[in-house]
């Protein structure tokens, strides 16, 4: 049931360094067989999960809505298993014709560590940021947050405002310029155009960082499908506000704006250990195991993707 395993979520330009010594994992479906003595702890660990998801998004300050347990799995580290730094979810405009197919996302990813005592290395290095606790990081009503925003120029960032991408700007086609004028609006045809905002405050009071903008707009790739993940910071850097440009950071770097490397945390594999992290904005790597294997359970929490506007494509 193990078999070796690569990146999850893999795009165009990742480094795969995999080799003898890849770790293996077990995807845990439905048709999974289940043996005498462990169907029982499966259908309590499944409840314990659901429950955990139901305190996340009580203890979320409105940001999440809805969680489902969609994916998991065992994962065996043996000695030299690694795996380099990567992000667990991405912005859908990075995954080209496929981005908007799936019902839902990646939203929060856990872990559980089973390891036993003598296992040595094998760490979760998480990259952090710290942002104000009214700030929603990952996503803002379904809206996917692509960078950061660090202080003022001239003052020392400790804390950064999380950047979210509107994908859903609602504008009226030039074409149909003479119906606005009549403001018949049931005569008028949409399109779509993206948006850079972050929440300024506790109200939920939005801040444009950008000016409407497609991937027509001047400074964005030709070949804009499948963006990789320096391409997309690249293309959205160009459409802020001059006065931000130079304070923006991608949700994939591990420095400040500054070129200062950022905090980071490592959790060592100590079984019964929980690890929670948002799926978006956390960079993360795991570091080689060097002793004993590291076993883990581990998964990630889905939220409803984003759905297309009524007014979409009328």
């Amino acid at each position: 049931f193990f078999t070796p395993s690569g990146l999850s979520n893999r795009v165009d330009g990742d480094r795969n360094e995999f080799g003898a010594n890849d770790r293996l994992t077990c995807t845990i479906t439905a048709d999974l067989p289940r043996y005498d003595g462990d169907h029982d702890i499966r259908e309590e660990i499944d409840e314990q999960l659901q429950r955990l998801a139901d305190d996340i998004i009580a203890h979320s300050s409105g940001s999440r809505h809805e969680l489902t347990l969609e994916e998991q799995y065992y994962s065996v580290s043996p000695p030299g298993s690694r795996l380099p730094r990567h992000m667990d979810e991405r912005h859908e405009e990075t995954k080209g014709e496929q981005g908007w197919s799936t019902e839902t996302r990646r939203s929060v990813s856990w872990l559980l560590y089973l390891s036993d005592a003598d296992v040595e290395g094998g760490e979760l290095r998480a990259y952090v940021r710290h942002c104000e606790p009214s700030c929603c990081c990952g996503a803002y009503k379904g809206d996917i947050q692509v960078g950061w925003l660090g202080s003022d120029a001239g003052s020392k960032t400790t804390t950064y405002d999380p950047v979210y991408l509107d994908c859903w700007v609602k504008t009226a086609t030039e074409s149909t310029a003479i119906h606005e004028e009549k403001e018949d609006t049931q005569q008028l045809k949409w399109k779509a155009l993206y948006l850079l905002y972050r929440i300024r405050n506790k109200n939920g009071q939005r801040e444009n960082v950008s000016k409407p903008f497609s991937q027509q707009s001047h400074g964005w790739p030709v070949n804009n499908l499948d963006l990789e993940p320096a391409s997309f910071r690249d293309a959205l850097r160009t459409q802020l506000l001059p006065s931000h440009r130079d304070l923006f950071v991608s949700t994939e770097e591990i420095y400040d704006y500054d070129k200062q490397p950022i905090p980071q945390m490592d959790i060592a594999p100590v079984a019964g250990t929980l690890v929670l992290f948002d799926s978006v904005a956390v960079p993360h790597a795991v570091l080689p195991t060097t002793r004993g294997e590291r076993l883990a359970l581990a998964g990630w929490f889905h939220e409803p993707q984003q759905e297309f506007p009524d007014w979409y494509g009328s």
